[in-house]
């Protein structure tokens, strides 16, 4: 309430007809204060940079920005990050793949520990039975001259630019509010990550 208060504050400077109200940054729907108490809420807390990235700085979003978001953008953002952590030897995460042996292909983890000089390993994850055992017969036989290892990474790139364009436009509304938001030059960034 205390950070309703101070942007609907800020929007009526702009005009004062909207006086106790606020404007969603993202999609510029306006919300009364009872917004935040329905159960559950329609206006909610947007933490600017991701949570899960340790972000701890917040602002108000509707409900629908902040999960579509989330799951369409800054997850993308997330995993690519995480991906990068797990090629330099920073995560204990194992990527998620494919290996294929023999014309056989089974999901695996990979731990990738190439980067900090140790044994990248890889798990077969569960599968048909019969596929994991016609492996290891092929595997103990000797016959496995090669194999392809597959990697996912999990993330749009596009996706993960989208995401930190969106970091940086919540941010600027976070310094300059709504003269910002309601900018030209923001309903082109805004348009875009929307998009």
């Amino acid at each position: 309430h205390k950070l309703f208060s101070r942007l609907s504050a800020d929007l009526a400077t702009i005009n004062a007809e909207y006086r106790g109200l606020v404007g969603c940054p993202l999609c510029l729907r306006l919300f009364a204060a009872e917004a935040i108490d329905l159960e559950p809420p329609v206006l909610t807390e947007e933490h600017i940079i991701p949570g899960e990235l340790g972000g701890k700085i917040i602002t108000l979003t509707c409900k629908n920005c902040n999960n579509t978001h989330g799951s369409e953008i800054d997850a993308h953002l997330i995993q690519m990050l995480r991906s990068r952590d797990s090629i330099e030897g920073l995560s204990d995460r194992p990527f998620r793949g494919r290996i294929e042996i023999g014309g056989m292909t089974v999901p695996t983890y990979i731990d990738w520990k190439a980067s900090v000089g140790k044994m990248t390993t890889f798990a077969l994850r569960r599968f048909k039975p019969s596929v994991h055992e016609a492996i290891r017969s092929q595997m103990s036989g000797g016959n496995v001259k090669t194999f392809n290892v597959n990697l996912r990474f999990d993330f749009i790139p596009g996706r993960a630019d989208l995401a930190l364009l969106r970091i940086a436009y919540l941010t600027m509304f976070r310094e300059f509010g709504y003269r910002y938001i309601l900018s030209p030059a923001a309903s082109v960034i805004r348009d875009i990550i929307s998009s």
